[in-house]
């Protein structure tokens, strides 16, 4: 079907329908949408032509302000649509940053730690919170499209596989927020030589708390891969050896700038345990203070 529009200047394009598409004059919407189908559609001002796919659906909000003379616009349509309603504004929570390029905003911790673990597989991925994340019940339950927890296990977080993931506590906190001793009671559990867990807080007051496990490993439980801690305070943790970080892998824990305090072991290291696997780094300010064990206060480094 083919519109001939005449040219008067300016004017705004309006949405175009096939009932209407014939007798169009003194249009003033905003709006023109069409879903372009056939290699000649285009859409032609004076001398300038538009192709478009047959995939490609274009939306064009503008106002044409041009001396066409006795020029027309015309109009190839082969079929229309109706313009699709735009997306309901979301209160996001978070986001997921994918190689410091793309960034989607999520409303449901889950769903976003569920995308960010998928791709971070491939990519390094930066989650950046923008509310506290904090256990129901004591369980953080994370669902795939399909109903199934990706992520997440037991009401734990975990990274395996190639996993490459920075999380951003920009100022708040993740909590397992258990209040009774429990079975993989941690909060992070990483367990693949090549996963890789970055924790920083871009503007201080950062936290991770709220772990209650009857065995090792309070707010992290490393057995393989690397952490890097690299802001934030690490605090209100339980376990039966490291409350804050039970340390068992053969790859690295770096600890910088950031604060392990008021966690209690039941057994050994309060703050840290590590076996004599891996490699521990400090760098920066780093404070371990006030932890609980039964034979140390602060931090036990076994091996």
């Amino acid at each position: 079907m083919i519109a001939f529009l005449a040219a008067s200047s300016p004017f705004e394009l309006s949405t175009i329908t096939r009932s209407s598409a014939t007798s169009i004059s003194g249009l003033a919407a905003e709006d023109i949408s069409w879903p372009f189908s056939g290699p000649d559609s285009c859409f032609k001002w004076g001398n300038d032509k538009y192709f478009f796919t047959d995939s490609d659906e274009f939306y064009i909000k503008t106002t044409y302000n041009a001396a066409m003379g006795n020029n027309a616009v015309m109009l190839f349509i082969d079929y229309l649509a109706n313009k699709p309603e735009p997306p309901e504004p979301i209160e996001a929570i978070m986001a997921v940053t994918i190689d410091d390029d793309a960034s989607f905003e999520f409303d449901d911790f889950g769903k976003g730690w569920v995308y960010a673990m998928k791709q971070s597989i491939s990519k390094p991925v930066t989650i950046t919170l923008y509310e506290d994340w904090v256990a129901e019940n004591g369980k953080f339950i994370c669902l795939d499209d399909n109903g199934n927890e990706y992520g997440s296990e037991d009401g734990y977080l975990y990274l395996n596989d190639d996993h490459v993931l920075t999380i951003d506590l920009n100022g708040h906190t993740i909590d397992r927020n258990l209040n009774e001793a429990t079975d993989n009671g941690f909060v992070f559990r990483l367990y693949d030589y090549e996963a890789r867990l970055i924790i920083k807080d871009s503007v201080g007051g950062g936290k991770i708390t709220g772990a209650n496990n009857k065995g090792n490993g309070g707010a992290f439980l490393v057995e393989r891969g690397g952490l890097y801690i690299l802001g934030g305070k690490i605090s209100g943790n339980k376990a039966k050896n490291g409350a804050g970080v039970y340390w068992e892998s053969q790859g690295n824990l770096c600890i910088c700038n950031c604060e392990i305090t008021g966690n209690e072991a039941l057994e050994n290291g309060g703050g840290i345990y590590a076996t004599d696997w891996g490699k521990i780094y400090f760098g920066g300010y780093v404070e371990v203070t006030d932890n609980k064990g039964k034979d140390e206060d602060n931090i036990g480094i076994e091996g």
